[in-house]
């Protein structure tokens, strides 16, 4: 079920049907792409070829390439050339791409030694789950067609990996952070000190209506979200009177925590 399985995914990524190819074991899948990456000039490629390249001796290779020639992906005849055949090179151009995005993956998000790229895929592609399979390659297709050319969360990776810590600043932060404070307002209050805690606490007992911020020079600073600034401000001409107190001004937020 398994092999099944990362079959399936495979064929869903390259946008083939299940019926065109039948069903692939892990190790077939992995054969058909090595045919593919030793063709010669010619399109042809030979047993020790293949053998040499998947570093196992030729009895282990032979029994996946007889399988994969019983299921019409590749010619192979007893000390022949091995090609493939129409619908075997379909499968292995799209196990290639797969392949190569999951290296690009590795290389520059992950920031693996190149040396290290090629023996890692090869050992993880071919053996993930299914829904691994998919996310992953996904992914990693997604990083390849990003139309920024280098994604700013990979140079913070690397200052990461480097100090073990991020201090640079990322733009997107920055921009949320921005969007944030002007998702807000300031609401500034004269109230006589001894006041201050009282109306505070009142303000307070209000869930998530305001938070109450510095006093300084018997001014009062409130926050309030900008969707609930005239629900406090009806709040608060009904205390006004009552407590006794001013709004002098009502603003955008500042961004300061104070």
């Amino acid at each position: 079920m398994l092999c099944y399985n990362l079959i399936r995914v495979a064929l869903f990524i390259g946008g083939l049907e299940m019926s065109d190819v039948g069903y692939l074991t892990s190790a077939e899948r992995k054969y058909l792409l090595v045919v593919f990456l030793t063709l010669n000039e010619m399109g042809w490629t030979r047993l020790k070829k293949i053998s040499d390249f998947a570093k196992v001796k030729m009895p282990s290779a032979k029994q996946s390439l007889d399988s994969l020639a019983k299921k019409g992906l590749i010619y192979y005849e007893r000390r022949g050339a091995i090609t493939l055949t129409k619908r075997g090179k379909e499968i292995a151009i799209k196990e290639s791409e797969n392949i190569q995005a999951v290296k690009k993956f590795f290389s520059e998000i992950m920031l693996i030694n190149p040396e290290k790229v090629n023996e890692a895929c090869w050992k993880i592609y071919f053996e993930m789950s299914d829904e691994v399979v998919e996310k992953f390659v996904l992914f990693a297709k997604f990083m390849d067609q990003c139309p920024i050319e280098k994604p700013v969360f990979i140079n913070h990776f690397k200052e990461f990996l480097k100090n073990g810590s991020i201090k640079s600043e990322c733009p997107f932060c920055i921009k949320q952070k921005k969007e944030e404070i002007e998702l807000e307002k300031d609401i500034l209050i004269k109230i006589d000190k001894e006041k201050v805690h009282i109306l505070s606490y009142i303000l307070e007992s209000e869930d998530n209506l305001v938070n109450v911020r510095k006093y300084e020079n018997g001014i009062l600073r409130l926050i309030v979200p900008n969707d609930l600034i005239k629900k406090l401000l009806i709040f608060l001409e009904d205390l006004e009177n009552k407590i006794g107190f001013e709004i002098l001004e009502i603003k955008e937020n500042s961004g300061s925590a104070d």
